[in-house]
């Protein structure tokens, strides 16, 4: 027994081991040089994310149909993701991407309304500023959250670890202020149906601005 134990340490000790804190991801992390990228390979579920969020980036590039516009998406969303400097920021910013290049890849049809009747309807709106970017049909399960931003308060759609902007309070009736403020309190899961738009500077995303999107008590 102790012959055995002694011949398995001695194994042990000469595997050679991966540095600590270096983990899968869609880039080498033996060259990670940035803050971000060191705190990408040191975390897990970032790293994870990295890796899922380079393989659909792929797919999401091969079916669309201008593909010169999802790179230009990725590259200012890379240059907006280096901003961070914290895990929390990185893992909005990752699920945020994530969700919008899986809407990329399920644009054949719209998706279907939910049966009942929606809590909410927003109208289309004209847009006070046409921003480059494209739209994309949506159908995210979530919870409302009030947040605010140098613009002013706005109602977002939390969906796991992304964040999608419904839209400022200024754009709702005080009718649709007492309901989203209703459903954030009750943190109720809901599911929006509509169109993103994906602003081609940087890749973020919200609900866009001039199109109509209806809000559904999850089933």
């Amino acid at each position: 027994m102790k012959k055995t134990l002694s011949v398995l340490l001695l194994l042990s000790a000469a595997m050679p081991f991966a540095p600590l804190g270096v983990q899968a991801a869609s880039f080498d992390c033996a060259k990670a040089s940035t803050s971000v990228e060191k705190l990408i390979c040191k975390t897990p579920s970032l790293s994870r994310a990295d890796e899922e969020l380079g393989a659909i980036y792929k797919q999401a590039v091969a079916v669309a149909v201008i593909a010169e516009s999802v790179k230009k998406e990725q590259r200012g969303w890379i240059a907006r993701r280096n901003e961070c400097s914290s895990a929390q920021c990185l893992a909005e910013e990752y699920g945020t991407r994530l969700l919008v290049l899986r809407a990329s890849l399920t644009q054949d049809a719209a998706p279907s309304p939910p049966a009942g009747q929606p809590l909410l309807v927003r109208p289309a709106q004209a847009e006070t500023q046409v921003v480059p970017g494209r739209t994309l049909h949506a159908s995210v399960v979530g919870i409302v959250e009030f947040g605010h931003d140098a613009a002013g308060g706005r109602y977002d759609l939390v969906s796991g670890n992304a964040r999608i902007t419904l839209s400022y309070v200024w754009h709702f009736s005080d009718a649709d202020l007492e309901t989203l403020s209703s459903l954030d309190e009750r943190k109720t899961r809901v599911r929006v149906v509509g169109m993103l738009k994906v602003y081609a500077e940087d890749g973020s995303a919200a609900f866009a601005q001039g199109a109509p999107f209806a809000v559904y008590a999850a089933q």
